[in-house]
């Protein structure tokens, strides 16, 4: 999916998914209620095929019972998830630490900022480089206490004292 917002995910219906062209596509409410149809990775639209398993409508997400999940709902698998997986603070991994970790990959791997910011559907660009900057703050932080800490170490001429 094209950088998904849970609120996308849970309010996603089965009649938004189309498999007519290759790849698949998805109808998406956007916040402010905006619409996008976005392409879906070949993989991705293979898993849903067997999801599915012929359902035509209804809410996307269902729990084992059969009823649409809530937003709620896919925090708590995320964390189950993340427990299971070894993470050192499963409580912390959200639906958007995982949409916010997307979206610095890809910054820091190079990927142009507007296509970023198109995949995340985000409506100004400073939004985008936003996470970047607060993902890389600590980084930037240590760099300059570090260089704060050499220039403190450096031995300085005394001026003006009596020798």
């Amino acid at each position: 999916m094209v950088g998904p917002r849970v609120s996308e995910l849970v309010s996603a219906r089965v009649e938004h998914v189309s498999f007519a062209a290759t790849p698949c596509t998805m109808q998406v409410q956007r916040k402010r209620g905006a619409w996008a149809v976005v392409p879906l990775a070949s993989a991705t639209c293979d898993r849903l095929t067997t999801y599915l398993a012929g359902r035509t409508e209804g809410p996307l997400l269902l729990d084992a019972a059969g009823e649409a999940l809530d937003r709620f709902d896919v925090v708590r698998i995320t964390q189950r998830l993340a427990r299971r997986g070894g993470l050192r603070s499963p409580d912390k991994v959200t639906p958007h630490v995982l949409r916010a970790t997307a979206i610095t990959s890809l910054l820091d791997s190079g990927a142009p900022l507007a296509e970023v910011q198109r995949w995340a559907g985000h409506a100004r660009p400073e939004t985008t480089q936003a996470y970047w900057e607060r993902s890389n703050a600590v980084e930037r932080d240590a760099a300059l206490a570090s260089r704060l800490a050499a220039m403190l170490d450096e031995p300085r001429p005394v001026c003006g004292g009596r020798g």
